[in-house]
């Protein structure tokens, strides 16, 4: 139920780690550079947010029965550490989405520095 979901989310990765290496090798103002950001974003978005924070939400609450009212042979604990682990990993998912998002957000309308805020 969780497995697929959470291993196609590690696809996100790649992006990741090619902004990494363009900055590292000075092509980070490179038109490539821009597109892997949206691409990133964009995979983020869908296989992080959607895939796995909001699909598998709708499908823990679909399987409620199963997993929490009627578990089958003493699975209750497994289940709800499961469970757990989803809601850690939606929280990790939220908090680097909105740091990404935001991240893209400067990019593209400009960011105030630190020292541009404290003269207001």
């Amino acid at each position: 139920m969780f497995s697929l979901p959470t291993l196609i989310t590690e696809l996100t990765g790649m992006f990741i780690g090619a902004r990494f290496v363009m900055i590292k090798v000075g092509l980070g103002s490179s038109t490539l550079f821009m597109v892997n950001g949206v691409v990133m974003l964009t995979s983020w978005w869908y296989l992080r947010i959607w895939g796995y924070v909001v699909r598998l939400a709708i499908i823990l609450y679909k399987e409620t029965d199963s997993i929490y009212l009627n578990p089958v042979n003493d699975t209750f604990v497994r289940n709800v550490l499961v469970s757990l682990c989803w809601v850690l990993g939606s929280g990790l998912q939220l908090m680097w989405g909105y740091t990404i998002t935001m991240g893209a957000y400067g990019v593209v309308f400009g960011k105030k520095g630190k020292t541009e805020k404290s003269k207001e």
